[in-house]
């Protein structure tokens, strides 16, 4: 089983090298497995996407396979799309895609190569829960966009991008990328309030599987799960305050351990959120924002803690 994830310069090249790692040490991943893509920079990003040359020397150490690639269409207005250029640069029968803010607590034993798409289901996003417009109308546009016939694909569920396993990546890639060109280009009056962005790669998701007539299964629970457990293989922290709150505390000293080694420690020297997040300070200012019952931050939780002090997710704090 091949792995990819994406990185970039700033936040992202402390996130796969954590992920990177959790997969060779917990995951039990062969690192010749683990392809780490990367843009290059052109014209269309507002600073230089690539990452730090120390950044892709310590994936190089942990094993891993370094892919460039040319986000030519997006570059800064969708930096999300990487992940679609990404699969589309790998050559393989079959791929699992991770996003980057996802931990490896488990052995992936059970994720074998199949013969189909494998997504979970994901929250409704898309189409904009506070529009007023039917929501079986907008996706009967999106569809007939790509010369789809609506009625017999609406079926299909709305998926999360974070961990999907892919057969013939690169002719999927290829075809998710049309497809979420052909929607980003569209400039249909009926998407104009459905906020395509950030959405865009998941609102492609499923007409790229119906354009390459591919079949979906859903993962087992503890791929891609929301809140960590002692069994879970792959989480999806979002933040690095869950990861370094939550996540140490369910996972013990599976994250610290990573984080405390030389070559690792290197990317994160001068990290302000992961140094702040590991204080006993921090922790008791995020319990303050939680309810009684919640222990994982939400972008509301955040925005609170960066008032209260806490730095932002680019690491900067709040200046009065």
């Amino acid at each position: 089983m091949k792995y990819v994830l994406v990185t970039q310069r700033g936040r992202l090249e402390a996130e796969a090298v954590l992920l990177t790692a959790s997969l060779v040490t917990h995951g039990k991943i062969d690192p010749q497995n683990i392809t780490v893509c990367y843009p290059i920079d052109n014209d269309l990003w507002r600073g230089n996407p690539t990452p730090r040359e120390g950044t892709l020397a310590i994936l190089r150490s942990l094993g891993a396979t370094l892919v460039p690639f040319d986000n030519s269409h997006f570059g800064s207005t969708y930096p999300q799309a990487n992940k679609i250029y990404a699969v589309a640069a790998m050559n393989a029968d079959y791929v699992t895609f991770l996003d980057t803010d996802i931990f490896c607590a488990n052995p992936l034993e059970f994720f074998q190569e199949s013969e189909c798409f494998v997504a979970k289901s994901a929250s409704k996003t898309f189409p904009n829960p506070k529009s007023k417009t039917d929501p079986q109308r907008v996706w009967h546009s999106v569809y007939e966009l790509l010369n789809l016939d609506a009625e017999a694909h609406l079926a299909l569920p709305y998926y999360n991008a974070g961990v999907i396993g892919i057969k013939n990546p690169k002719e999927f890639g290829q075809t998710w990328l049309k497809a979420a060109i052909t929607i980003y280009e569209s400039k249909l009056q009926i998407l104009e309030d459905q906020r395509t962005l950030p959405y865009l790669d998941q609102i492609a998701l499923p007409v790229a599987l119906r354009l390459v007539e591919g079949t979906v299964r859903e993962p087992e629970p503890s791929v891609n799960a929301s809140y960590p457990r002692d069994d879970t293989a792959l989480w999806h922290y979002h933040y690095i305050a869950n990861l370094m709150l939550e996540g140490r505390r369910v996972f013990g000293s599976k994250i610290d351990d990573l984080l405390d080694r030389d070559e690792i420690n290197a990317v994160f020297q001068g990290d302000k959120q992961f140094s702040y997040w590991r204080t006993s300070e921090a922790e008791a200012l995020a319990r303050s924002v939680l309810a009684e019952g919640e222990t994982l931050l939400n972008g509301a939780n955040l925005q609170e803690l960066v008032r209260l002090g806490a730095p932002n997710r680019r690491g900067r704090f709040k200046t009065s």
